[in-house]
């Protein structure tokens, strides 16, 4: 049994390990092998949430492969004896990959988990400067979320030398989502939560009496209509 276990676990270590570098080709073979894509390795974190963050495809094949992309980081070993319960979305945000959030968010990413401090992704992408990813993310996620300081991802973000920028946060603190209004993300999110994961578009349909698709500079917003 313990020589499963020893056997398991390098196995884990060595997807974890391309993952991390990127290498594709490796990840892919190790998954059709039977490596556990939720497998967490010696330092007790899995393939996704060590992932190499500029290879959208890398993100696609362990999603696709059952990854779970809302896994928090609970280890310890690296980080002073703290637990950061960051995500992968808050990773990617910070380092300001566009691409691979997206992928990341189709395949259920919850945008609003938070880490031990109170930050969710926006505001780890706020923080990293990174406006287009706050942009992105604000169509799924309020931006009115506090963290333990009481800082908002506008409020981390108004530090930036943007006029463009400037002018969408003074938009986004006049004119606050109503709960009326969903993102395409949200409404998928509803669905999900429903038991609605493989739905067809006729079904869809019929869930949900009109869908009317709202696009304006800033975001694609869905809103339903009772």
């Amino acid at each position: 049994m313990k020589d499963q276990n020893r056997k398991r676990r390098n196995s884990v270590d060595e997807l974890t390990s391309a993952a991390a570098v990127g290498d594709l080709d490796q990840v892919k073979y190790l998954l059709s092998v039977g490596v556990d894509v939720n497998g967490r390795n010696s330092y007790g974190r899995t393939a996704i949430q060590v992932m190499a963050h500029n290879i959208p495809e890398l993100a696609t094949v362990l999603l696709h492969a059952g990854a779970n992309p809302n896994v928090q980081d609970i280890s310890t070993q690296d980080t002073g004896g703290l637990s950061t319960y960051r995500t992968i979305c808050h990773d990617v945000a910070a380092s300001g990959y566009l691409d691979t959030l997206h992928v990341l968010l189709k395949y259920g990413t919850d945008t609003n988990m938070v880490d031990r401090w109170g930050n969710t992704p926006a505001h780890s992408a706020a923080k990293a400067g990174h406006f287009k990813i706050v942009q992105y993310l604000a169509c799924g996620m309020a931006m009115t979320a506090v963290n333990t300081l009481g800082s908002t991802p506008l409020d981390y973000l108004a530090d930036l030398d943007d006029v463009a920028c400037q002018q969408w946060i003074d938009k986004q603190r006049s004119h606050p989502k109503d709960l009326r209004t969903l993102s395409v993300i949200k409404v998928r999110q509803l669905l999900e939560s429903q038991g609605l994961r493989e739905i067809r578009y006729s079904r869809f349909r019929r869930s949900l009496k009109k869908l009317i698709l709202l696009q304006d500079e800033d975001q694609m917003k869905v809103v339903t209509e009772g």
